[in-house]
Protein backbone atom coordinates (compact mmCIF):
# COMPACT_ATOMS: atom_id res chain seq x y z
CA UNK A 1 0.00 0.00 0.00
CA UNK A 2 0.44 3.56 -0.23
CA UNK A 3 0.91 5.98 2.61
CA UNK A 4 1.58 9.56 2.80
CA UNK A 5 3.11 11.50 5.70
CA UNK A 6 3.30 14.93 5.78
CA UNK A 7 3.90 14.86 1.96
CA UNK A 8 6.25 11.82 2.11
CA UNK A 9 5.39 9.07 0.09
CA UNK A 10 6.10 5.69 0.85
CA UNK A 11 5.40 2.16 0.19
CA UNK A 12 4.42 -0.32 2.78
CA UNK A 13 4.10 -3.90 2.60
CA UNK A 14 1.08 -4.94 4.96
CA UNK A 15 1.63 -7.24 8.15
CA UNK A 16 -1.83 -7.71 9.07
CA UNK A 17 -1.84 -11.26 10.22
CA UNK A 18 -0.32 -12.98 13.35
CA UNK A 19 2.07 -14.57 11.23
CA UNK A 20 3.23 -11.46 8.85
CA UNK A 21 3.20 -9.46 12.49
CA UNK A 22 5.64 -11.87 14.20
CA UNK A 23 8.55 -12.20 11.19
CA UNK A 24 8.28 -8.40 10.44
CA UNK A 25 11.26 -7.29 8.57
CA UNK A 26 13.28 -10.57 10.02
CA UNK A 27 16.59 -11.60 8.11
CA UNK A 28 16.56 -8.51 5.69
CA UNK A 29 19.91 -7.25 5.10
CA UNK A 30 18.24 -3.58 3.24
CA UNK A 31 15.51 -1.87 3.01
CA UNK A 32 14.99 0.60 0.48
CA UNK A 33 15.14 4.55 1.20
CA UNK A 34 11.15 4.94 1.29
CA UNK A 35 9.84 1.45 2.19
CA UNK A 36 8.03 0.00 5.13
CA UNK A 37 6.38 -2.36 6.95
CA UNK A 38 2.88 -1.30 8.09
CA UNK A 39 1.78 -3.38 11.01
CA UNK A 40 -1.94 -3.79 11.34
CA UNK A 41 -2.64 -5.19 15.09
CA UNK A 42 -6.20 -6.52 15.90
CA UNK A 43 -7.60 -4.63 18.68
CA UNK A 44 -6.04 -0.94 19.85
CA UNK A 45 -3.38 -1.66 22.98
CA UNK A 46 -0.42 -1.25 24.18
CA UNK A 47 1.88 -2.62 21.44
CA UNK A 48 5.70 -3.55 21.63
CA UNK A 49 8.10 -4.32 18.72
CA UNK A 50 11.47 -5.76 19.33
CA UNK A 51 14.63 -6.79 16.82
CA UNK A 52 14.51 -10.24 17.17
CA UNK A 53 16.61 -11.49 13.59
CA UNK A 54 16.05 -8.16 12.58
CA UNK A 55 19.14 -6.81 10.71
CA UNK A 56 19.45 -3.42 10.10
CA UNK A 57 18.65 -0.37 12.45
CA UNK A 58 14.96 0.83 12.10
CA UNK A 59 12.74 3.28 13.37
CA UNK A 60 8.90 2.59 14.74
CA UNK A 61 5.92 5.09 14.43
CA UNK A 62 2.98 3.58 16.69
CA UNK A 63 -0.58 4.99 15.19
CA UNK A 64 -3.66 5.42 17.23
CA UNK A 65 -6.43 4.24 15.01
CA UNK A 66 -7.01 7.43 13.41
CA UNK A 67 -3.66 6.77 12.47
CA UNK A 68 -2.02 9.66 14.14
CA UNK A 69 1.45 9.04 15.23
CA UNK A 70 1.18 8.45 18.76
CA UNK A 71 5.31 7.94 19.68
CA UNK A 72 8.15 6.79 17.81
CA UNK A 73 11.24 4.54 18.75
CA UNK A 74 14.41 3.96 17.54
CA UNK A 75 15.63 0.31 17.32
CA UNK A 76 18.73 -1.70 16.95
CA UNK A 77 19.71 -4.79 15.34
CA UNK A 78 19.09 -7.75 16.76
CA UNK A 79 18.29 -6.81 20.41
CA UNK A 80 15.27 -7.74 22.53
CA UNK A 81 14.71 -4.34 23.77
CA UNK A 82 11.00 -3.97 24.01
CA UNK A 83 10.05 -0.34 22.02
CA UNK A 84 6.30 0.07 23.08
CA UNK A 85 3.16 2.56 22.09
CA UNK A 86 2.69 5.38 25.17
CA UNK A 87 -1.01 4.75 24.48
CA UNK A 88 -3.52 2.79 22.74
CA UNK A 89 -2.08 1.82 19.61
CA UNK A 90 -3.78 0.31 16.42
CA UNK A 91 -1.13 0.67 13.86
CA UNK A 92 2.72 0.85 13.91
CA UNK A 93 4.98 1.54 10.97
CA UNK A 94 8.96 0.43 10.64
CA UNK A 95 10.90 2.43 8.77
CA UNK A 96 15.12 2.93 8.26
CA UNK A 97 16.20 4.46 11.53
CA UNK A 98 16.70 7.87 10.39
CA UNK A 99 13.62 8.06 8.09
CA UNK A 100 11.66 9.37 10.17
CA UNK A 101 13.90 12.21 11.84
CA UNK A 102 14.97 13.14 8.36
CA UNK A 103 11.94 14.38 7.37
CA UNK A 104 10.95 16.20 10.45
CA UNK A 105 7.98 13.51 11.09
CA UNK A 106 6.87 13.86 14.67
CA UNK A 107 4.17 12.13 16.99
CA UNK A 108 0.83 13.91 15.89
CA UNK A 109 1.36 14.08 12.44
CA UNK A 110 -1.06 11.85 10.24
CA UNK A 111 -0.54 8.78 8.19
CA UNK A 112 -3.04 8.86 5.23
CA UNK A 113 -3.34 5.71 2.76
CA UNK A 114 -3.15 6.71 -1.22
CA UNK A 115 -5.79 5.00 -3.04
CA UNK A 116 -4.68 2.37 -4.93
CA UNK A 117 -4.56 3.58 -8.56
CA UNK A 118 -7.60 1.41 -9.76
CA UNK A 119 -9.28 3.07 -6.82
CA UNK A 120 -8.73 6.55 -8.11
CA UNK A 121 -10.04 6.19 -11.69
Amino acid sequence: MELDIQGHIITAELAETASARTTGLMHRTHLPEDVGMFFIFPVAGIHCMWMQNILIPLSVAFLDESRKIINLARMQPETLTPHCSTSAAKYALEMNINWFDERKIKAGDKVVTIPAKADRQ
